[in-house]
């Protein structure tokens, strides 16, 4: 089981002050300040504190016992430095009972029944940044919610996996806040998601969890925030027009490449997107693979002469994308996920649009033709 380390010291108890108020005044005193909420400055405090001493947990040297070998998670060994009991005994002062194997989780520590080690064959996920943007998303007497920055550190050659936020749920638990509930969408995927059982060490080595043969773990989906999916809209409907409109980037003037005398009729391609395997290579980064299929083996690329033609699609809208925010996730499905967005139209209208993603083949990618979302 991984469990995530709290900070240790992020919760501090109030004491009397050496001089104050009569008795009864000093009580009334106390009792409002403990129910002071959670500020924000306070709360990223503790959140930093947790991250930091879970980093120094997980170096700490342990001389009452030599580390057994407890088994594997995957195929890589799992060495027991900490006792379970004690590890969780420690982090409850921070983390309500039910985070724990999460906490764990996601600060690869790796658990038998008995004890816990580090885990350090793990590619990648999301950590805490502590240089982002932390917000307050809700504030009352007793829970305090906020938004906090999260980046991925590990192997991420195509730069998947976007910095992606997450929120940490702090709750009055006996006059002391604890934190009840952290939540970041790739981790949860990976943690939240499973059987408590499937992130217990086991005494032989199982091909697969962790590695390159794992089937599940390649079934991981990085996140896709409004923000994120409003830029793969730009990106998709760019290379949409480049290649249906213009007819590529490497081009010969429009004139040339003009088949007959009708300005309205056929084009030949530009030198880099002559072929249907250009196409579909330029655009798959941006659309799902089923939507090039269609518009390569429609009448959208014909052939004339011998070489592939295409009549320019000119299509336009009058809305301003640039101040477009979001409105809503009205689909979220796992590997398919639809953005409503308000979108600024030309005389001070707006109106509401949806974006349609899907992911495949280790990337979101747009699942409906550009016109539903220019």
């Amino acid at each position: 089981m991984i469990l995530l380390l709290a900070a240790v010291g992020c919760s501090s108890k109030s004491t009397a002050p050496n001089a104050g108020p009569s008795n009864g005044q000093k009580g009334e005193t106390q009792e409002n300040t403990a129910k002071q909420p959670l500020s924000l400055e306070e709360a990223k405090k503790r959140v930093l504190e947790t991250e930091r001493d879970i980093k120094e947990l997980k170096e700490r040297e342990v001389e009452d016992q030599d580390s057994p070998q407890i088994g594997y998670f995957g195929v890589s060994p799992i060495y027991g430095k900490f006792v379970r009991s004690d590890l969780e005994n420690e982090l409850s002062a921070f983390f309500s009972r039910d985070m724990l194997v999460y906490v764990m989780a996601t600060h690869e520590i790796f658990c038998s029944p008995e004890r816990c080690g580090n885990y350090g064959d793990s590619e990648g996920q999301y950590f805490v940044d502590p240089d982002g943007n932390f917000k307050m998303v809700e504030q009352t007497a007793d829970r305090t919610v906020i938004e906090v920055p999260f980046k991925f550190e590990g192997i991420d050659e195509n730069g998947t996996f976007k910095d992606s936020p997450g929120t940490y749920t702090f709750s009055r638990q006996e006059d002391e806040y604890r934190i009840t509930d952290i939540s970041q969408e790739y981790n949860d995927q990976l943690y939240k998601k499973k059987d408590p059982s499937e992130l217990l060490v086991t005494p032989e080595d199982e091909m697969g969890w962790g590695t390159d043969d794992d089937d599940e773990g390649d079934d991981v989906i990085p996140p896709l925030d409004g923000e994120a999916a409003l830029k793969l809209r730009d990106e998709g409907v760019t290379r949409f027009f480049t290649v249906f409109y213009d007819g590529g980037k490497k081009c010969k003037p429009l004139e040339e490449r003009r088949i007959g005398d009708d300005p309205l009729g056929y084009y030949f391609f530009c030198d880099d997107m002559n072929t249907k395997d250009k196409i579909k290579e330029y655009l798959e980064p941006s659309y799902a693979d089923a939507l090039i299929t269609e518009w390569v083996d429609s009448d959208m690329v014909v052939e004339k002469d011998g070489k592939l033609a295409y009549m320019p699609y000119d299509v336009g809208a009058l809305t301003n994308w640039e101040e477009a925010k979001l409105s809503r996730v009205v689909e979220d499905k796992g590997s398919t996920k639809v953005f409503e967005y308000d979108v600024p139209e030309a005389e001070g209208e707006s109106r509401l649009i949806q974006v349609p993603f899907i992911y495949e083949n280790q990337k979101w990618k747009l699942n409906a033709h550009p016109v539903d979302y220019l």
